[in-house]
């Protein structure tokens, strides 16, 4: 069983919506990104699930890093997300 990708995220108050953009990782490597100013966490909408759920958590890890000023590098958030991305695959494998 796979989790469901938000069409929002909070993060302490700050709404960031969620949005699928194609053809967002074909010039580059990105599978997503979020965009601050008008926050949105962008993804690509022809990710496999398994890959847009790890973006979705990749890029939610940034909006935590940048609202509580983590200052944490791009090695670290890829780490964090990882993390995050199993225990949450953990607790859905639980649930079945």
């Amino acid at each position: 069983m796979r989790f469901q990708i938000p069409e929002k995220l909070t993060v302490a108050g700050v709404d960031f919506k969620v949005k699928r953009v194609k053809g967002l990782g074909r010039n580059n490597s990105n599978r997503g990104e979020i965009q601050y100013f008008d926050r949105e966490i962008r993804l690509d909408p022809d990710l496999v699930a398994a890959d847009a759920e790890q973006s979705f958590i990749h890029e939610a890890a940034h909006a935590i890093d940048d609202t509580f000023a983590c200052k944490l590098s791009e090695s670290q958030v890829k780490r964090m997300a990882h993390g995050f991305y199993q225990m949450l695959r953990q607790l859905e494998a639980q649930k079945e």
